[in-house]
Protein backbone atom coordinates (compact mmCIF):
# COMPACT_ATOMS: atom_id res chain seq x y z
CA UNK A 1 0.00 0.00 0.00
CA UNK A 2 3.14 2.50 0.56
CA UNK A 3 4.70 1.71 -2.39
CA UNK A 4 1.41 2.38 -4.51
CA UNK A 5 0.53 5.31 -2.85
CA UNK A 6 4.72 6.97 -3.42
CA UNK A 7 4.61 5.72 -6.81
CA UNK A 8 1.13 7.36 -7.06
CA UNK A 9 2.67 10.24 -5.56
CA UNK A 10 5.75 10.33 -8.39
CA UNK A 11 3.31 9.80 -11.00
CA UNK A 12 1.21 13.39 -9.87
CA UNK A 13 4.61 15.20 -9.21
CA UNK A 14 5.26 14.16 -13.15
CA UNK A 15 2.18 14.86 -14.34
CA UNK A 16 1.87 18.35 -12.81
CA UNK A 17 5.54 19.53 -13.73
CA UNK A 18 5.23 19.20 -17.48
CA UNK A 19 1.85 20.85 -17.66
CA UNK A 20 2.25 23.69 -20.16
CA UNK A 21 5.45 22.37 -21.14
CA UNK A 22 6.70 20.54 -24.80
CA UNK A 23 9.03 17.31 -23.69
CA UNK A 24 12.64 17.61 -24.99
CA UNK A 25 14.88 15.14 -26.14
CA UNK A 26 18.76 15.43 -25.35
CA UNK A 27 21.92 13.47 -26.92
CA UNK A 28 24.89 14.16 -24.87
CA UNK A 29 28.36 12.96 -25.47
CA UNK A 30 31.23 12.88 -22.48
CA UNK A 31 34.69 11.88 -22.41
CA UNK A 32 37.24 11.96 -18.91
CA UNK A 33 38.92 10.68 -16.28
CA UNK A 34 37.72 7.74 -13.86
CA UNK A 35 39.72 8.05 -10.24
CA UNK A 36 39.47 5.02 -8.22
CA UNK A 37 38.04 4.85 -4.84
CA UNK A 38 37.05 1.03 -3.73
CA UNK A 39 34.86 0.80 -0.70
CA UNK A 40 36.29 -1.02 2.54
CA UNK A 41 33.24 -2.36 5.02
CA UNK A 42 35.13 -4.70 7.38
CA UNK A 43 35.66 -3.45 10.83
CA UNK A 44 39.50 -4.09 10.78
CA UNK A 45 39.31 -1.99 7.46
CA UNK A 46 43.00 -0.01 8.83
CA UNK A 47 44.82 -2.37 8.56
CA UNK A 48 44.34 -2.66 4.67
CA UNK A 49 47.02 -0.25 3.85
CA UNK A 50 46.85 2.60 1.56
CA UNK A 51 44.98 2.33 -1.48
CA UNK A 52 46.06 4.72 -4.20
CA UNK A 53 43.53 7.02 -5.88
CA UNK A 54 44.34 6.06 -9.67
CA UNK A 55 43.37 7.55 -12.95
CA UNK A 56 41.46 5.19 -15.86
CA UNK A 57 39.78 6.31 -19.19
CA UNK A 58 35.92 7.11 -18.66
CA UNK A 59 33.65 7.78 -21.75
CA UNK A 60 29.75 7.02 -22.87
CA UNK A 61 26.93 8.68 -24.41
CA UNK A 62 23.19 9.37 -22.75
CA UNK A 63 19.97 10.28 -23.79
CA UNK A 64 17.82 12.62 -22.15
CA UNK A 65 14.06 13.37 -21.78
CA UNK A 66 13.09 16.59 -20.16
CA UNK A 67 9.48 16.00 -18.42
CA UNK A 68 9.55 19.70 -17.28
CA UNK A 69 12.09 22.47 -17.29
CA UNK A 70 13.20 21.49 -13.82
CA UNK A 71 13.04 17.27 -13.92
CA UNK A 72 13.95 14.87 -16.18
CA UNK A 73 14.83 11.05 -17.07
CA UNK A 74 18.63 10.29 -17.73
CA UNK A 75 19.88 6.94 -19.21
CA UNK A 76 23.21 5.86 -21.09
CA UNK A 77 25.72 3.49 -21.65
CA UNK A 78 29.90 4.27 -20.46
CA UNK A 79 32.69 2.33 -20.95
CA UNK A 80 35.07 2.76 -17.39
CA UNK A 81 37.73 1.48 -16.19
CA UNK A 82 38.92 0.99 -12.38
CA UNK A 83 42.63 0.55 -11.12
CA UNK A 84 43.21 -0.18 -8.01
CA UNK A 85 46.79 -0.11 -6.50
CA UNK A 86 47.41 -1.64 -2.73
CA UNK A 87 50.94 -0.58 -0.59
CA UNK A 88 50.35 -3.17 2.14
CA UNK A 89 51.43 -3.40 5.89
CA UNK A 90 53.49 -6.12 6.60
CA UNK A 91 54.40 -7.49 10.63
CA UNK A 92 58.19 -6.95 11.58
CA UNK A 93 59.76 -10.14 12.42
CA UNK A 94 59.45 -9.87 16.05
CA UNK A 95 55.44 -10.25 15.58
CA UNK A 96 54.94 -6.19 16.58
CA UNK A 97 51.80 -4.49 15.14
CA UNK A 98 52.00 -3.96 11.68
CA UNK A 99 53.63 -0.78 10.28
CA UNK A 100 54.55 -0.24 6.35
CA UNK A 101 58.37 0.81 5.90
CA UNK A 102 60.69 2.19 5.95
CA UNK A 103 62.14 1.52 9.40
CA UNK A 104 65.27 1.72 11.35
CA UNK A 105 67.03 0.50 14.39
CA UNK A 106 69.35 2.53 16.56
CA UNK A 107 71.51 0.76 18.87
CA UNK A 108 71.71 2.16 22.25
CA UNK A 109 75.33 2.09 22.39
CA UNK A 110 76.16 3.78 19.06
CA UNK A 111 72.66 5.38 17.87
CA UNK A 112 73.05 4.88 14.31
CA UNK A 113 70.89 3.11 11.63
CA UNK A 114 71.48 -0.63 11.85
CA UNK A 115 70.68 -1.25 7.97
CA UNK A 116 70.85 -5.07 8.54
CA UNK A 117 67.46 -4.80 10.34
CA UNK A 118 65.64 -2.50 7.40
CA UNK A 119 62.71 -4.42 6.51
CA UNK A 120 62.42 -4.55 2.16
CA UNK A 121 59.27 -2.52 1.34
CA UNK A 122 56.33 -4.90 0.21
CA UNK A 123 55.09 -5.55 -3.23
CA UNK A 124 52.45 -3.76 -4.49
CA UNK A 125 49.04 -5.41 -5.13
CA UNK A 126 46.93 -4.65 -8.07
CA UNK A 127 43.56 -5.53 -9.12
CA UNK A 128 42.48 -3.47 -12.66
CA UNK A 129 38.87 -3.88 -13.65
CA UNK A 130 36.85 -2.50 -17.06
CA UNK A 131 33.65 -2.35 -17.65
CA UNK A 132 30.37 -1.63 -19.49
CA UNK A 133 27.50 0.31 -17.40
CA UNK A 134 23.85 1.30 -18.24
CA UNK A 135 23.33 4.20 -15.82
CA UNK A 136 19.42 5.14 -15.67
CA UNK A 137 19.11 8.60 -13.11
CA UNK A 138 16.62 11.14 -12.45
CA UNK A 139 17.66 14.47 -13.05
CA UNK A 140 16.94 18.02 -11.10
CA UNK A 141 17.84 21.33 -13.41
CA UNK A 142 18.26 24.71 -11.57
CA UNK A 143 17.50 26.91 -14.54
CA UNK A 144 20.21 29.25 -14.08
CA UNK A 145 23.12 30.09 -16.24
CA UNK A 146 24.92 27.98 -16.36
CA UNK A 147 22.46 25.46 -15.43
CA UNK A 148 22.88 22.96 -12.73
CA UNK A 149 22.03 19.48 -12.98
CA UNK A 150 21.86 16.71 -9.95
CA UNK A 151 20.98 13.22 -10.90
CA UNK A 152 20.68 9.91 -8.57
CA UNK A 153 20.19 6.71 -9.59
CA UNK A 154 21.60 3.27 -10.37
CA UNK A 155 23.43 1.00 -12.70
CA UNK A 156 24.46 -2.44 -13.79
CA UNK A 157 27.95 -3.11 -15.00
CA UNK A 158 28.86 -5.60 -17.00
CA UNK A 159 32.86 -6.80 -16.70
CA UNK A 160 34.86 -6.81 -20.02
CA UNK A 161 38.49 -7.54 -18.80
CA UNK A 162 40.18 -7.49 -15.57
CA UNK A 163 44.02 -7.97 -14.55
CA UNK A 164 43.93 -9.36 -10.62
CA UNK A 165 46.36 -11.56 -9.02
CA UNK A 166 44.19 -14.05 -7.45
CA UNK A 167 43.69 -16.56 -10.33
CA UNK A 168 40.82 -18.50 -8.52
CA UNK A 169 38.43 -15.07 -9.46
CA UNK A 170 38.28 -16.60 -12.80
CA UNK A 171 36.32 -19.99 -11.33
CA UNK A 172 33.58 -17.53 -10.61
CA UNK A 173 30.26 -17.58 -12.73
CA UNK A 174 29.61 -14.47 -14.82
CA UNK A 175 26.65 -12.46 -12.91
CA UNK A 176 28.86 -12.15 -10.25
CA UNK A 177 31.99 -10.35 -11.49
CA UNK A 178 29.40 -8.10 -12.86
CA UNK A 179 28.60 -4.93 -10.42
CA UNK A 180 25.14 -2.90 -9.66
CA UNK A 181 25.64 -0.34 -7.96
CA UNK A 182 24.46 3.47 -6.60
CA UNK A 183 25.45 6.52 -9.25
CA UNK A 184 25.29 10.29 -8.38
CA UNK A 185 26.17 13.24 -10.13
CA UNK A 186 26.19 16.93 -10.85
CA UNK A 187 27.31 19.06 -13.17
CA UNK A 188 27.10 22.72 -15.34
CA UNK A 189 25.70 23.42 -18.75
CA UNK A 190 26.05 26.44 -20.65
CA UNK A 191 24.58 26.92 -24.15
CA UNK A 192 26.36 27.57 -26.94
CA UNK A 193 23.90 27.55 -29.04
CA UNK A 194 19.78 27.10 -29.38
CA UNK A 195 20.53 23.22 -30.35
CA UNK A 196 24.23 22.57 -28.46
CA UNK A 197 25.30 23.03 -25.23
CA UNK A 198 28.72 22.80 -23.40
CA UNK A 199 28.61 20.29 -20.04
CA UNK A 200 31.36 19.47 -17.10
CA UNK A 201 29.99 16.84 -14.74
CA UNK A 202 30.93 15.01 -11.93
CA UNK A 203 29.64 11.52 -10.99
CA UNK A 204 30.26 9.50 -7.87
CA UNK A 205 29.85 5.33 -8.03
CA UNK A 206 29.03 3.21 -4.85
CA UNK A 207 28.61 -0.81 -5.87
CA UNK A 208 26.92 -2.93 -3.98
CA UNK A 209 28.09 -6.54 -4.83
CA UNK A 210 31.18 -7.76 -3.21
CA UNK A 211 34.23 -8.16 -5.31
CA UNK A 212 34.78 -11.75 -5.73
CA UNK A 213 37.49 -13.64 -3.22
CA UNK A 214 37.75 -10.32 -1.67
CA UNK A 215 34.19 -9.91 0.08
CA UNK A 216 34.75 -6.72 2.39
CA UNK A 217 35.27 -4.65 -1.25
CA UNK A 218 33.12 -2.82 -2.96
CA UNK A 219 33.94 -0.95 -6.40
CA UNK A 220 33.68 3.12 -6.27
CA UNK A 221 35.40 5.93 -8.45
CA UNK A 222 35.07 9.36 -9.44
CA UNK A 223 34.28 10.65 -12.35
CA UNK A 224 35.35 13.62 -14.09
CA UNK A 225 33.61 14.90 -17.69
CA UNK A 226 33.60 17.20 -20.22
CA UNK A 227 31.25 16.98 -23.27
CA UNK A 228 28.54 18.08 -25.60
CA UNK A 229 24.53 17.90 -25.22
CA UNK A 230 22.47 18.14 -28.65
CA UNK A 231 19.18 18.78 -28.48
CA UNK A 232 17.26 16.82 -30.88
CA UNK A 233 13.34 18.34 -30.61
CA UNK A 234 11.34 20.48 -28.69
CA UNK A 235 7.86 21.45 -29.88
CA UNK A 236 6.03 24.51 -29.47
CA UNK A 237 8.72 26.67 -31.15
CA UNK A 238 11.34 25.74 -28.76
CA UNK A 239 8.96 26.09 -26.11
CA UNK A 240 8.29 29.47 -26.60
CA UNK A 241 12.15 30.17 -26.94
CA UNK A 242 12.55 28.72 -23.38
CA UNK A 243 9.62 30.76 -21.92
CA UNK A 244 11.12 34.41 -22.77
CA UNK A 245 14.37 33.81 -22.37
CA UNK A 246 15.78 36.03 -19.28
CA UNK A 247 12.65 36.60 -17.35
CA UNK A 248 14.26 36.46 -13.60
CA UNK A 249 12.68 34.71 -10.85
CA UNK A 250 13.46 36.59 -7.37
CA UNK A 251 11.66 34.82 -5.43
CA UNK A 252 14.61 32.42 -5.74
CA UNK A 253 18.72 32.79 -5.30
CA UNK A 254 21.21 30.67 -6.40
CA UNK A 255 24.73 31.33 -4.85
CA UNK A 256 27.96 29.09 -5.99
CA UNK A 257 30.25 28.69 -2.98
CA UNK A 258 34.10 27.75 -2.21
CA UNK A 259 35.99 28.16 1.29
CA UNK A 260 37.66 26.70 4.30
CA UNK A 261 36.33 23.99 6.39
CA UNK A 262 38.27 24.61 10.13
CA UNK A 263 36.94 21.00 11.68
CA UNK A 264 37.78 19.08 15.41
CA UNK A 265 36.47 15.93 17.44
CA UNK A 266 34.19 17.47 19.68
CA UNK A 267 33.66 14.04 21.22
CA UNK A 268 33.66 13.53 24.69
CA UNK A 269 36.14 12.75 27.36
CA UNK A 270 39.26 13.09 25.04
CA UNK A 271 38.44 16.49 23.13
CA UNK A 272 41.24 17.93 24.15
CA UNK A 273 43.36 15.40 23.04
CA UNK A 274 42.78 16.47 19.27
CA UNK A 275 43.36 19.45 17.71
CA UNK A 276 41.94 21.38 14.13
CA UNK A 277 42.04 20.02 10.68
CA UNK A 278 41.48 22.42 7.60
CA UNK A 279 39.91 21.31 4.37
CA UNK A 280 37.66 22.07 1.34
CA UNK A 281 34.28 23.08 1.28
CA UNK A 282 32.90 23.46 -2.49
CA UNK A 283 29.52 23.86 -3.15
CA UNK A 284 25.96 25.77 -4.01
CA UNK A 285 23.08 26.72 -2.36
CA UNK A 286 19.67 27.85 -3.08
CA UNK A 287 17.01 29.94 -1.51
CA UNK A 288 13.35 30.12 -2.14
CA UNK A 289 11.69 33.27 -0.80
CA UNK A 290 8.76 32.60 2.33
CA UNK A 291 8.05 36.14 3.24
CA UNK A 292 9.16 39.44 2.86
CA UNK A 293 12.96 38.75 4.46
CA UNK A 294 12.42 35.14 4.78
CA UNK A 295 14.22 32.47 2.99
CA UNK A 296 14.23 28.32 3.06
CA UNK A 297 17.96 27.29 1.73
CA UNK A 298 19.20 24.44 0.58
CA UNK A 299 22.00 23.26 -1.32
CA UNK A 300 24.56 20.65 -2.49
CA UNK A 301 28.52 20.76 -1.20
CA UNK A 302 31.13 18.81 -0.49
CA UNK A 303 33.13 18.88 2.90
CA UNK A 304 36.12 17.44 3.74
CA UNK A 305 35.55 16.93 8.02
CA UNK A 306 38.39 15.87 10.49
CA UNK A 307 40.93 16.35 13.40
CA UNK A 308 44.36 15.87 13.97
CA UNK A 309 45.80 13.74 16.56
CA UNK A 310 49.23 14.20 18.16
CA UNK A 311 49.98 12.39 21.18
CA UNK A 312 50.89 9.13 22.89
CA UNK A 313 48.17 6.21 21.91
CA UNK A 314 47.40 2.50 20.87
CA UNK A 315 46.01 3.37 18.10
CA UNK A 316 46.91 5.96 14.75
CA UNK A 317 42.98 7.29 14.16
CA UNK A 318 41.90 7.90 18.15
CA UNK A 319 42.89 8.38 21.46
CA UNK A 320 43.25 5.32 23.93
CA UNK A 321 46.16 4.31 26.08
CA UNK A 322 46.13 0.90 27.84
CA UNK A 323 48.59 -0.27 30.24
CA UNK A 324 51.10 1.75 27.86
CA UNK A 325 51.09 3.61 25.04
CA UNK A 326 52.25 1.96 21.84
CA UNK A 327 53.11 4.47 19.71
CA UNK A 328 53.88 8.55 19.41
CA UNK A 329 51.11 9.50 17.31
CA UNK A 330 50.83 12.30 14.89
CA UNK A 331 48.23 11.51 12.13
CA UNK A 332 45.21 13.20 10.26
CA UNK A 333 41.75 11.87 10.27
CA UNK A 334 39.64 12.90 7.67
CA UNK A 335 36.14 12.13 5.98
CA UNK A 336 34.63 13.34 2.84
CA UNK A 337 31.00 13.94 3.06
CA UNK A 338 28.24 15.27 0.91
CA UNK A 339 26.07 17.30 2.93
CA UNK A 340 22.37 18.38 2.37
CA UNK A 341 21.07 21.38 4.40
CA UNK A 342 17.83 22.66 5.34
CA UNK A 343 17.53 26.13 6.63
CA UNK A 344 15.46 29.39 7.73
CA UNK A 345 17.25 32.28 6.75
CA UNK A 346 16.66 36.03 8.01
CA UNK A 347 17.54 38.97 6.02
CA UNK A 348 17.77 43.11 7.36
CA UNK A 349 19.27 45.59 5.35
CA UNK A 350 18.81 47.54 2.02
CA UNK A 351 21.61 47.85 -0.36
CA UNK A 352 24.18 45.64 1.72
CA UNK A 353 22.32 42.51 3.23
CA UNK A 354 22.75 40.87 6.01
CA UNK A 355 21.36 37.28 7.08
CA UNK A 356 21.28 34.86 10.22
CA UNK A 357 20.33 31.42 9.28
CA UNK A 358 19.70 28.11 11.33
CA UNK A 359 18.68 24.55 11.03
CA UNK A 360 19.76 21.11 10.17
CA UNK A 361 21.89 19.17 8.06
CA UNK A 362 22.14 15.22 6.35
CA UNK A 363 25.46 14.01 5.90
CA UNK A 364 26.34 11.14 3.40
CA UNK A 365 29.96 9.53 3.89
CA UNK A 366 31.92 9.06 0.66
CA UNK A 367 35.40 7.78 2.58
CA UNK A 368 37.84 8.09 5.47
CA UNK A 369 41.26 7.57 6.41
CA UNK A 370 44.02 8.10 8.55
CA UNK A 371 47.42 9.54 7.40
CA UNK A 372 51.09 10.60 8.58
CA UNK A 373 52.93 9.29 11.21
CA UNK A 374 53.54 7.11 14.19
CA UNK A 375 56.89 6.45 16.12
CA UNK A 376 57.32 3.13 18.01
CA UNK A 377 59.96 3.32 20.60
CA UNK A 378 61.23 0.06 22.55
CA UNK A 379 63.79 -1.19 24.81
CA UNK A 380 64.50 -4.88 25.22
CA UNK A 381 67.87 -6.99 26.01
CA UNK A 382 69.55 -3.44 26.15
CA UNK A 383 68.78 -2.95 22.98
CA UNK A 384 66.97 0.90 21.99
CA UNK A 385 65.30 0.52 19.18
CA UNK A 386 63.10 2.67 17.12
CA UNK A 387 60.75 2.38 14.52
CA UNK A 388 58.89 5.23 12.55
CA UNK A 389 55.62 3.91 10.80
CA UNK A 390 54.00 5.52 7.71
CA UNK A 391 50.49 5.69 8.30
CA UNK A 392 47.94 5.38 5.69
CA UNK A 393 44.52 3.81 6.40
CA UNK A 394 41.31 3.22 5.46
CA UNK A 395 38.57 4.03 7.86
CA UNK A 396 35.18 2.87 6.34
CA UNK A 397 34.10 0.17 8.18
CA UNK A 398 34.78 2.71 11.64
CA UNK A 399 33.22 5.75 10.58
CA UNK A 400 29.04 5.83 10.05
CA UNK A 401 27.81 6.34 6.50
CA UNK A 402 26.24 9.38 8.00
CA UNK A 403 26.09 12.44 10.44
CA UNK A 404 23.29 14.74 11.05
CA UNK A 405 23.51 17.84 13.10
CA UNK A 406 22.66 21.51 13.30
CA UNK A 407 23.70 24.77 11.45
CA UNK A 408 24.06 27.88 12.42
CA UNK A 409 25.73 30.84 10.09
CA UNK A 410 26.00 34.74 10.01
CA UNK A 411 26.68 36.64 6.78
CA UNK A 412 26.29 39.23 4.00
CA UNK A 413 24.98 40.00 0.45
CA UNK A 414 27.45 42.79 -0.90
CA UNK A 415 25.60 44.24 -5.03
CA UNK A 416 27.68 43.67 -7.72
CA UNK A 417 27.18 44.81 -11.15
CA UNK A 418 24.70 43.41 -13.08
CA UNK A 419 21.98 40.64 -11.58
CA UNK A 420 24.73 39.44 -9.92
CA UNK A 421 26.06 39.60 -5.86
CA UNK A 422 28.89 38.90 -3.91
CA UNK A 423 27.52 36.78 -0.54
CA UNK A 424 30.03 36.27 2.21
CA UNK A 425 29.22 33.99 5.13
CA UNK A 426 30.51 32.17 8.39
CA UNK A 427 29.00 28.87 9.11
CA UNK A 428 28.95 26.73 12.31
CA UNK A 429 28.37 23.02 12.17
CA UNK A 430 27.67 20.19 14.52
CA UNK A 431 26.90 16.70 14.67
CA UNK A 432 23.97 15.28 16.78
CA UNK A 433 25.79 11.47 17.81
CA UNK A 434 28.69 9.74 17.57
CA UNK A 435 29.73 8.64 13.55
CA UNK A 436 32.16 5.94 15.13
CA UNK A 437 31.38 2.53 14.98
CA UNK A 438 32.07 0.95 18.44
CA UNK A 439 31.61 -2.53 17.34
CA UNK A 440 35.57 -3.35 17.66
CA UNK A 441 35.37 -2.02 20.98
CA UNK A 442 34.92 -4.53 24.08
CA UNK A 443 31.45 -3.41 25.45
CA UNK A 444 33.02 -2.19 28.63
CA UNK A 445 35.62 0.17 27.06
CA UNK A 446 32.76 1.73 25.10
CA UNK A 447 31.25 5.38 25.70
CA UNK A 448 29.22 6.42 28.33
CA UNK A 449 26.03 7.71 27.89
CA UNK A 450 25.93 11.16 26.02
CA UNK A 451 29.71 10.97 25.54
CA UNK A 452 31.23 10.41 22.10
CA UNK A 453 34.35 8.98 20.20
CA UNK A 454 34.22 10.96 17.47
CA UNK A 455 31.57 13.92 17.05
CA UNK A 456 31.97 15.98 13.99
CA UNK A 457 32.28 20.09 14.58
CA UNK A 458 33.31 22.60 12.20
CA UNK A 459 33.71 26.52 11.37
CA UNK A 460 33.69 27.59 8.01
CA UNK A 461 34.32 30.80 6.03
CA UNK A 462 32.55 31.08 2.69
CA UNK A 463 33.00 33.02 -0.34
CA UNK A 464 29.86 32.93 -3.09
CA UNK A 465 29.37 34.25 -5.69
CA UNK A 466 25.03 34.84 -6.34
CA UNK A 467 22.95 34.28 -10.19
CA UNK A 468 19.83 34.95 -10.97
CA UNK A 469 17.35 31.89 -11.37
CA UNK A 470 15.37 32.40 -14.47
CA UNK A 471 11.64 31.15 -14.49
Amino acid sequence: MKQSKLLLLVFLLIAFSSSNYAQQISVAFHSGINISDIHDYSYRSYYSGKWKYKPGPLEGISLEYSISPVLGIRAGADFSAVYYENHTYIHSYDGWPPGPVPCWHLSSSSLLPDYSAIIPYPETRMMNFSFFSIPVQLRLTIPSKPRINLAAGAYYAFLLDRNHENSYYNNDPETAKNDLGLIYSAGLSYPVSERLAAMFNVRYTKGCRKIPKFEEYRHGSTGFTLGLSYKLFSGEEENNKELVQDSINNKIYLTYRGGVNLSWNSGRPAAKKYSLYAGPSLGFNIGFEMSPGTYFRTGLSFERQGYALRDSSNYYHRYFIGDHADYYVNTRISADYVVIPALFEFYTGETIRYYLNTGAYLGFRLNARCAGTAMDEKVWYGIYELKKITVYDNLEGLIQSTDIGLIAGVGMVLPLPGNSSLDIGLQYRRGFYDVYDTNDIPEELRPEQGEALIRNSSVALQVGLRLPVYK
